[in-house]
């Protein structure tokens, strides 16, 4: 998958691309 350019999208406000909480808002590339 793309999990790797949504974290990239994200590394600021996601530490561990394993730990992605519930209600969390992500940014989409």
């Amino acid at each position: 998958g793309g999990y790797e350019a949504l974290y990239a999208a994200n590394s600021g406000s996601v530490s561990n691309p394993n730990l992605i909480y519930v209600g969390q808002t992500l940014q989409l590339p």
